[in-house]
Parts: C-alpha cells; structure tokens; sequence
C-alpha cells in the first residue's frame, strides 16, 4: 500500500467505528425513524428515513410495518397502499490532501434537487478522496379496507400477518430493547 493512502484509509476506518448502524424502528428522532398523519378517518401518511447504513429493504419493511402497526391500533383487520414511494439521497464526503483532514459534506437526491439539512455545493469537484452514501426514505399512503376485493393493481394487506410476519426482523433502539 502507498504511504500516501495511509492517512486516508486510517480516517476511513475511523468514520466507520463512529457510523451510528442502521436507523432502529422508532419514531423520528432528528432525521431517522418514521411519522404519520391521519388525513381522513380512513387514510394515513407514513413516512419512514433511514440513515445511511440501512437498506432500501429495510426501509420498505419498516412502512409496511407502521401501516400495519396504526391499522391493527385503530381497529382494523386490513388495508390498502394506495401509493408508495421510495426516495433515494446521496451524500457525498470528500477529503483532500491538506495538512489537516477536512470533511465536506453535501447531499443531492435523484431529481438533483438538495436535501436541506446539508451544505450544498456547486461543483462535485474536490481534492483527494471522495465517497458516496446512500440513504433511503420511504412514504406510503395507506387506506383501511374491508371488502373482499382490492381496488385493481392494488394488494390488500392483513395488518396481524404483516406484523406477525415482519415482527422478528424489526430492531427496536437499545434503550427499549432493554
């Protein structure tokens, strides 16, 4: 290995040790975990964000799951997804060659269009090393439903079987795992 790529891999390593894991199942708490609005007595918005270290999988799974969470909550065997959208957002991390590590940090989702809680740059153009990461936010619209049929394209989802189902893969934050 080149001498010079030393310092790099050594800060790489360090920004791994600090990397906080995948965003547990939770209700927002800063920027990760999920929401919900009630837009009629039948009808929710969920939203889900996921830091950086969790999968697009376990973004979908987690919506899924506070659909069925707030379905079986207010009383109701099953539901609909009326939409669903899975929203990707890279930020980028560059570190150059300078006498003192610096870290530059903007995020830029698909459509190009700048998350607002990150610096923004106009060129993609830095010295030294940069890396991308991606992170994942999911949003559903979901709808109770109690007829035999769905809607045409549309699943109908068993809120006790999604839960029973997904249960054993959702990771609650430590502090309620207890």
């Amino acid at each position: 290995m080149e001498m010079r790529l030393f310092p790099v891999l050594l800060l790489a390593l360090g920004l791994a040790a600090c990397a906080p894991g995948p965003t547990p199942y939770q209700p927002l708490d800063g920027r990760d975990g999920y929401t919900e609005e009630q837009i009629d007595s039948s009808t929710w918005r969920i939203e889900f964000a996921g830091n950086a270290d969790t999968p697009r999988r376990t973004v979908e799974d987690y919506l899924l799951y506070r659909s069925a969470e707030i379905m079986k909550t207010g009383g109701h065997a099953r539901f609909i997804v009326l939409e669903k959208e899975i929203e990707s957002a890279v930020a980028y991390h560059s570190f150059g060659n300078l006498p003192h590590p610096h870290l530059f940090t903007f995020r830029v989702r698909r459509d190009g269009t700048q998350a607002d809680h990150f610096h923004h740059f106009d060129k993609f153009h830095f010295p030294g090393h940069t890396y991308a990461l991606t992170s994942y936010t999911g949003y559903a619209t979901i709808r109770t439903w109690t007829e035999d049929q769905a809607p045409s394209g549309l699943r109908v989802y068993d809120a006790a079987e999604v839960i029973r189902r997904l249960g054993p893969t959702i990771v609650l934050p430590r502090s309620v795992q207890g």
